[in-house]
């Protein structure tokens, strides 16, 4: 089966039900006068009332279309629904491109990018059915020779039988996530099944996959990276005392987004709320659009309950309600401590209330949190609610060689050969000499090194009381 790097048709003879599809999908994708001249026909016949936007409905629809004229009605309606559960996670891709459409259509200017996401997820979806189905390619076999059953979500002994297939290479999708597992003993089945199984409920659904392959793409910097890739996350730096990129230049067209770091889950939180801290007009436009949403009739500000709820739609809004309800029960103390940090800066109104004024910092404070809690929970075992020196010792290596992927201020000295010891830092962070660092003990030790050091994080974060 052919690789999955690049979306143009002419690199597949329509063969497989993969190739089939991008026969007749990928040339919308192309950046070519040809590709130009396709998507101009292709749009009249997706929008012919001209409204200048498709709803999920219109687009399968269209999809259906397309495929049973290129490939004939029987085969091309077969190939259709085959691939139909992927149309949803391109259309919600694509219609958060621009801004022009609203939250819930595609607009012209994201057709093509949204005919990419098609064929992208085609090709997940196509890995995903072979793997937890069987059929003519990699896996579905258990361990008694049978071909298992197709129920849409993989299980364990599914992706044992698969999984020799993706370490050496021979799988034929060539997808990031599996890039290295030849160099990576350490990444066995059972190991990289945890880290798709984002729920931990023991599958793995097309979700997860889909999630699990897309953020693998985004931080490798590949070609698929590339077309998923917004102006959504910081600049890794190269080195540990490289100047440090706040959540405030997340969302700058200068950053690159296949550098993100942290938990899928944080890099898909950002991806939301990142662009709600632009100092923008584009930014602009996000809050009030989301302000009017928050207090449709015109009340002064809004609760930590309110800004949940909203929060908790976003995420779903963007992504499947599963997904959305796992990112923010990962990340939901970010939202408590973004409220406490923006309320009331003006000093002017509510106490227990975020001000359309504070809006904006609040959805600052929601990303730099998030990477906090983040990092916590990456050092923290077992779901535990406090550090312990073990964990912490456990962990320290990684901040002092600075490869713990979040770069914060209160570790930028340890690679310059900084004198602290794991005990010493701990005892700093320990300020209720429990024996233990809770959150907020993490959180508010990051926050004063933060602003000590002057960083775009620290200036923002200088605005909280206290």
């Amino acid at each position: 089966m052919s690789s999955t790097r690049c979306p143009e048709s002419n690199d597949l003879a329509p063969q497989t039900k993969l190739g089939m599809f991008r026969h007749c999908i990928s040339p919308y994708a192309q950046k070519s006068a040809a590709g130009k001249e396709r998507r101009r026909s292709g749009w009249e016949a997706l929008d012919p009332n001209g409204n200048g936007i498709v709803s999920l409905a219109e687009l399968d629809r269209w999809i259906m279309q397309e495929c049973e004229v290129g490939l004939g009605k029987r085969q091309g309606h077969e190939v259709w629904e085959y691939f139909r559960p992927s149309y949803i996670r391109a259309f919600k891709d694509a219609k958060d491109v621009h801004m022009e459409g609203g939250d819930d259509y595609v607009t012209k200017l994201e057709f093509r990018t949204c005919a990419a996401y098609l064929c992208v997820y085609a090709a997940m979806t196509d890995c995903f059915l072979l793997v937890e189905g069987g059929g003519d390619g990699l896996g579905g076999i258990k361990s008694d020779g049978e071909v298992g059953v197709r129920d849409h979500r993989i299980s364990l002994e599914e992706w044992r039988a698969s999984f020799p297939s993706f370490r050496y290479g021979y799988d034929g999708y060539s997808f990031a996530a599996f890039a290295d597992l030849a160099k990576e003993d350490s990444r066995t089945a059972d190991s990289t099944f945890l880290e798709m199984d984002l729920d931990g409920h023991g599958c793995v659904v097309l979700s997860e996959w889909c999630e699990f392959i897309k953020m693998a793409e985004i931080k490798s910097n590949s070609e698929i990276g590339a077309i998923f890739s917004r102006p959504i996350g910081p600049t890794k730096s190269s080195t540990r005392n490289s100047t440090r990129q706040s959540v405030l230049s997340h969302a700058d067209s200068s950053t690159d987004a296949g550098s993100s770091v942290g938990s899928s889950a944080l890099v898909a939180f950002r991806k939301i709320f990142a662009p709600y801290a632009e100092k923008t007009p584009q930014g602009l436009s996000r809050r009030k659009l989301a302000w009017s949403r928050l207090a449709p009739d015109g009340v002064r500000g809004v609760s930590l309950a309110q800004l949940k709820k909203w929060v908790s739609r976003e995420l779903q809004r963007k992504y499947t309600k599963a997904e959305g309800r796992r990112i923010l029960e990962r990340l939901s103390p970010c939202c408590e401590l973004a409220f406490e940090g923006a309320k009331d800066i003006d000093g002017d109104g509510d106490d227990n209330t975020v001000e359309k004024k504070e809006f904006r910092l609040f959805a600052c404070y929601l990303c730099i949190y998030a990477e906090m809690v983040d990092c916590f929970l990456s050092i923290v075992k077992d779901d535990g609610q406090n550090m312990s020196p073990e964990e912490w010792g456990a962990a320290f290596p990684r901040f002092y060689n600075g490869t713990d992927g979040y770069n914060f201020a209160a570790f930028a000295d340890l690679a310059k050969g900084g004198s602290l010891t794991a005990e010493e830092i701990f005892a700093k962070m320990d300020t209720c000499l429990m024996g233990s660092v809770a959150l907020s003990e993490w959180c508010d030790y990051l926050k004063r090194a933060e602003i000590e050091h002057g960083t775009e994080s620290g200036s923002a974060l200088s605005y909280c009381k206290n």
